[in-house]
């Protein structure tokens, strides 16, 4: 762990837990004394590294049984869209895209085109201006691979179905064959 910061090695035991139990309950002064650290750095870290573009809920109480709710929500196709602000930064859009690629909504391929879509060096333009419009590129951009990916389980669930039925004729094309043998060996039986 020597070169992580400390936001990286608290980050990475939140992820450890929640990869164990989508929802993980804890007290923000355990964690602090926990890595010998202030519970503003516990703030800081919720607050960057666990937002609902991430796909993150966090739920915070403070006071002496304070504690800390963290959940994984799971990126849908609805929620991503409604969730998704009219102007966007490019770090949050980044987030987004990282996302949609770990939830399995995008390919890596499709994520890495998005990001260099999304990169202010593209579009160009001033701010406030350029988060709009990387807003609109974002979002065409996930309606894209939504109707991609719809298509792609339309077409695999084609060809299962095709396949089930290419069984089925080739079991009974099995079936008529061992028949036409069984005639044939019967008529040679005969002769």
């Amino acid at each position: 762990m020597g070169s992580q910061t400390l936001a990286d090695q608290i980050e990475a035991h939140l992820l450890r837990l929640l990869a164990a139990d989508a929802c993980v309950e804890l007290q923000r002064t355990h964690l602090a004394h926990m890595f010998t650290c202030a519970p503003s750095q516990i703030n800081y870290v919720l607050g960057t590294r666990f937002t609902a573009a991430r796909g993150y809920l966090v739920e915070s109480r403070r006071g002496g049984g304070g504690f800390i709710r963290l959940v994984r929500v799971p990126a849908e196709a609805g929620t991503t869209l409604a969730g998704l602000p009219a102007h966007i930064s490019q770090t949050e859009a980044e987030h987004m895209i990282d996302r949609l690629a770990d939830e399995g909504i995008c390919t890596l391929s499709a994520a890495a085109v998005m990001r260099a879509a999304v990169d202010r060096e593209a579009i160009g333009l001033p701010l406030p201006l350029r988060d709009e419009i990387r807003g609109r590129l974002l979002r065409a951009m996930i309606e894209a691979c939504l109707r991609a990916r719809r298509l792609a389980e339309s077409a695999l669930a084609d060809v299962d179905a095709d396949a089930d039925i290419d069984a089925g004729a080739e079991a009974d094309g099995d079936a008529a064959s061992g028949a036409r043998g069984r005639v044939q060996a019967e008529g040679e039986g005969r002769a």
